[in-house]
């Protein structure tokens, strides 16, 4: 896959959630995103947040080669979305399926925290979950449960100074 590091995890990780979305599935029937669609399309959506971080690239030294490559490091985060819309039930009912979820995303980065991204410039050094937020609004017809899920990453480029675009 090529792109920024931050591009290639993003969208393994939406394609491993997707995957899980099949029939039989622990994620069957959920929609799963690349990020917000501007409306709760079904009763349960995982979408992605935007990516904020620091890139720390050097900008006085010579060409990069194959010999000679720039390296340079990229810290970021990004935040997964999951939503759990229970018309006619409780909060609790509504937390508790965002919860479920939720379990099921962090299963993914913790069974394959780098998912499988590597390539002949970018090594993901670190991926930990740095923080989840659980929360229950009310809407029309019952409870919305949402568990919000930051992924931060440390990845480490060797290569051309400048990101390649996918």
């Amino acid at each position: 896959m090529s792109g920024s590091a931050r591009y290639q995890l993003r969208a393994a990780a939406v394609t491993a959630l997707q995957a899980l979305t099949a029939d039989g599935e622990p994620l069957e029937g959920v929609a799963v995103d690349y990020g917000w669609s501007g409306e709760l399309r079904t009763r349960e959506e995982i979408f992605l947040g935007e990516t904020t971080g620091a890139l720390s690239v050097p900008v006085f030294h010579g060409p990069a080669t194959e010999a000679a490559p720039v390296t340079y490091d990229d810290r970021f985060g990004f935040t997964v979305y999951i939503l759990a819309w229970s018309p006619g039930q409780t909060a609790q009912v509504a937390d508790a399926r965002a919860d479920a979820l939720a379990l099921v995303v962090l299963k993914v980065f913790r069974e394959n925290p780098t998912l499988n991204i590597s390539d002949d410039h970018t090594h993901v050094v670190a991926a930990l979950i740095a923080e989840q937020r659980s929360i229950v609004r009310p809407s029309k017809e019952g409870f919305t449960g949402q568990v919000e899920i930051d992924v931060s990453v440390h990845a480490r480029i060797a290569g051309p100074a400048e990101p390649s675009t996918p």
